[in-house]
């Protein structure tokens, strides 16, 4: 029972035999362990509509492959009228937790982010926020309320172009001092010469709202801890390409 709750261990069992009969009660105490150390890091998610921030996220944090639909988006609406619009208007909060052993801990081998907490010793909390214009007000409560440490703009690699939105979010990293990261998504329905195009206007955007940042497209997994440092030390961005139909790249964003 203690190993089922995992934090928690069995303090004392007391049994007694019921009167004129052969069963038996058990009276089992449990007491929670002592909390493991933790360190939280809370990444804003931001894109403009459409660029997939919450389909992303679905297959992130629940380990499930998109359907080319929106499936995976659906762990992570709340409201009738987002599931029938496709487009979120309120803020959601989801965890990624890393063990002792560097295990990734999800919704996938976890019953609540509580568990996820519990059994973590890094814990990732992704901020989803919206990303049609009329929520603007919303996105900005949730960066002044929840003091994200780390930007994550997500852009969809069909785009034609980078979009008015997206530089604006990038220009509020710039301003507010924020580390960046890139996530390109959708990389399963993207034409070569089309998504050569946008990665091009793309480094040009970076370049200009942020020339003392370096850029990269990660493509080296060995190098993930000195480029994660080399982020919140806001010398670089790096670029993340990522599909959740075939869920490519999610291990890059979690490593």
């Amino acid at each position: 029972m203690a190993q089922q709750l995992d934090n928690a261990r069995i303090v004392s069992i007391k049994k007694r035999v019921l009167h004129d009969s052969e069963r038996v009660v058990a009276e089992v105490r449990l007491a929670q362990k002592a909390p493991l150390p933790q360190t939280e890091l809370r990444v804003a998610v931001l894109g403009d509509y459409g660029a997939g921030k919450s389909t992303v996220l679905g297959c992130l944090t629940h380990g499930e492959a998109d359907d080319g639909r929106g499936k995976a988006r659906l762990n992570l609406m709340r409201h009738q009228h987002e599931l029938e619009s496709g487009h979120t208007s309120s803020i959601t909060l989801s965890t990624v937790g890393f063990d002792g052993d560097g295990r990734v801990q999800n919704y996938t081998n976890n019953r609540s982010a509580e568990h996820i907490f519990q059994r973590s010793q890094h814990v990732v909390t992704f901020i989803d926020t919206c990303g049609h214009a009329k929520h603007l007000k919303t996105t900005a409560r949730a960066l002044t309320g929840y003091s994200p440490h780390v930007f994550c703009v997500v852009i969809p690699a069909d785009a034609v172009e980078v979009s008015t939105t997206t530089r604006e979010y990038i220009q509020i990293a710039a301003a507010l001092g924020m580390p960046l990261m890139v996530a390109v998504s959708k990389m399963d329905i993207a034409d070569k010469a089309g998504f050569a195009a946008l990665m091009h206007e793309l480094l040009g955007t970076l370049d200009a709202v942020l020339p003392e940042r370096s850029k990269c497209i990660v493509v080296n997994v060995d190098e993930h801890q000195s480029l994660a440092d080399d982020m919140m030390r806001m010398s670089v961005v790096p670029i993340f390409t990522t599909s959740a139909v075939r869920t490519l790249g999610f291990g890059d964003l979690t490593a």
